[in-house]
């Protein structure tokens, strides 16, 4: 199983499909059951063999020979039970073409083959011309294909990707293979800066991304072989291919572009993308080397990249027309909006004013209603007031770790974007999945029901000054060991638009609910001081200082009066950092009560009213009659 080591798995990858599996055309449910009978009647042994169990049904399914030969010889199921599930959800080239959406899937199969044409990736060559020291380099390729659907969840387009596997590239075939993505609380920061100037807000999609980075002459000589099932396909479109054809009906390339797969092809292709951002006029940033900005007189065009995916925040017409204009001169073909209605699997409306950005992802929510039904159970609130009870006997048996854990990643994707509002009882969950239990199963399908009925619920940004506001607290031993909760969200303006919130354990057992308090400012402030850097670097507003709202006065005493060694010895560097950015004047403290502390729904589990009256401050809800 070595050799499948390096595979790309789970939802991230959109060239494994998890919309229509090999067996049957809709997805599959996965039951998640928390306290029921039938849960009761599993023994340990069953659970444990979860994973060869399903190993079995996959064997059943129609596999090439070498994934059988590999499956057949599994030994650790969990550790690559991920692999299953990929194999288990990939669409083949013969299913595309039969199953639902199939003269789409044909169109973009021909397509794709065509784009590898037209991009020249590589040139035919006989396997027998072909030197034996490099014969190692020949990879399989594959063919993938993908429905895939707008972020409310709606069928979108076809899409069909040739890969090569690069799980069984070699050491001496690659040299760096590390590409950054962008800071989620930079994307939010561009958002926030779009709604105070009222910014065109455009994004762009660059067709065959990866096939634009060429080989150069520090690069390993890399071969790809295409199966006959392609090769049939492929001589169709280019009938110069037949002579290259072996006798097993396999055709095979040397590559002359970095195509999808091969685990340098992410670095190139930034690496090539900087290069064009650069040589239109852009400045890549420090802070973020995803983001990038141009300055023109009094107008900026702000970029956020991620991969082959571009948003753009302008202040003018022009500066819009100009980065599209590049973009297609080197690229060719692209797909633009200048209105842009999705990012990152978020959806986005905007009010006319421009003032209003709502961010939504109710196709991902949907998704996980079908696959985890929650049924009868209901939840107002995400967290139940003993979720970080971790003792109760009645309710330890273990449960399978792959599909708890698949629920919760799932959730914290969801999290970490739109929904901060399950954050708390999230990111406790993903502490668990180790050792989830059934009570843990039942706190994420609270989860799941809660979500069921806040399925329209979104982040809503309206910025009014571009000072950013730190809102945090901490909760002070409330998880079972003795550890204390940290709990914190970044708004921009006095309005308190959304920026970014964390909710976490902390690692260091605090001594007093004022060394707790200490514990979450540090982190915080970490934060915050790095996104004010971000922003000081755009050079796009007048650099103001932090402000800092918190509801422990002996933490605000600490870090901005003088205070005697013995008291903060045990927490002396902490408590320097803050107050080192409290005297150079980075950081303003005030106190606020605890009832108007939001941050709380972040530390621990609250209910109705409260909880309500929080989430509305965190994520702008005031505003939600702007879009009705």
């Amino acid at each position: 199983m070595d050799e499948l080591d390096h595979i790309p798995l789970g939802e991230s990858n959109e060239y494994i499909s998890q919309d229509e599996p090999m067996h049957q055309s809709k997805s599959k449910r996965v039951k998640l059951s928390g306290n029921n009978s039938n849960n009761n009647n599993k023994s340990h042994k069953d659970l444990k063999n979860r994973s060869e169990q399903n190993r079995d049904k996959i064997l059943k399914l129609p596999l090439r020979r070498t994934e059988r030969r590999i499956l057949s010889s599994w030994k650790d199921g969990n550790r690559k039970l991920s692999v299953l599930f990929a194999l288990a959800y990939r669409i083949s080239v013969k299913q595309a073409i039969v199953g639902e959406h199939a003269q789409e899937s044909i169109e973009a199969i021909n397509d794709e083959i065509q784009n590898m044409l037209t991009y020249k990736v590589g040139h035919y060559v006989h396997y027998c011309d072909i030197p034996y020291a490099l014969r190692r380099n020949i990879l399989q390729s594959f063919m993938f294909v993908k429905h895939k659907e707008t972020p409310d969840g709606r069928y979108d387009r076809t899409k069909a990707r040739m890969v090569g596997n690069g799980a069984n590239q070699k050491d001496h075939m690659y040299d760096l293979i590390s590409s950054s993505t962008v800071a989620l609380s930079s994307v939010f920061l561009l958002f926030n800066i779009a709604s105070y100037y009222k910014c065109l807000l455009a994004s762009y999609d660059i067709k065959g991304a990866f096939l634009n980075a060429q080989f150069g002459e520090g690069d390993e000589t890399t071969y790809i072989k295409i199966n006959k099932e392609l090769t049939e396909l492929w001589i169709k479109q280019d009938p110069t291919a037949a002579e290259f054809v072996s006798d097993r009906g396999e055709l095979i390339l040397e590559l002359d572009k970095f195509i999808y797969g091969l685990k340098q092809s992410p670095y190139k292709f930034q690496q090539h993308l900087i290069n064009v951002l650069v040589s239109l006029g852009y400045k890549q940033q420090v802070q973020d080397e995803c983001l990038f900005i141009k300055h023109s007189g009094n107008d900026f065009s702000l970029l956020s990249t991620h991969v082959d995916d571009i948003l753009q925040v302008c202040t003018s017409q022009a500066m819009y027309n100009e980065l599209k204009m590049g973009l297609i001169q080197v690229y060719g073909e692209i797909t633009t909006k200048d209105k842009a209605d999705a990012y990152l699997g978020m959806s986005i409306e905007r009010t006319e004013c421009l003032e209003y950005v709502k961010l939504t992802q109710k196709g991902l929510i949907n998704k996980i209603l079908e696959k985890y039904p929650p049924g009868n159970k209901t939840g107002n609130t995400p967290a139940a007031d003993d979720i970080f009870d971790t003792t109760r006997s009645t309710e330890s048996a273990p449960v399978d770790r792959s599909e708890f854990l698949g629920l919760v990643m799932t959730l914290m994707y969801l999290a970490r974007l739109t929904r901060p509002d399950i954050l708390l009882p999230v990111t406790f969950l993903a502490s668990r999945s180790h050792c989830a239990t059934r009570h843990d199963v039942k706190h994420a399908l609270r989860i799941v029901s809660y979500l069921q009925h806040t399925i329209d619920v979104g982040i809503i940004i309206h910025c009014v000054d571009l000072q950013i506001r730190c809102v945090c607290d901490a909760s002070y031993g409330v998880h079972t060991d003795g550890k204390s909760h940290t709990g914190f969200f970044l708004a921009m303006g006095a309005q308190f638009s959304y920026l970014h919130g964390r909710s976490g354990k902390q690692k260091l057992n605090a001594t007093s609910s004022t060394d707790a308090e200490i514990l979450a400012m540090v982190e915080c402030l970490k934060m915050a001081i790095w996104l004010r850097n971000v922003l000081r670097d755009l050079q796009i507003t007048r650099l103001r200082p932090l402000q800092l709202l918190q509801d422990n006065k002996s933490a605000i005493i600490m870090i901005t009066e003088p205070s005697k060694f013995k008291r903060s010895k045990h927490i002396l560097t902490k408590v320097l950092y803050a107050k080192g950015l409290v005297i150079d004047g980075s950081v303003l403290v005030n106190y606020i009560e605890t009832e108007e502390m939001t941050a709380d729904i972040l530390t621990k589990p609250k209910q109705g009213a409260t909880f309500v009256y929080h989430v509305g401050n965190m994520m702008g809800m005031k505003w939600s009659g702007r879009f009705s």
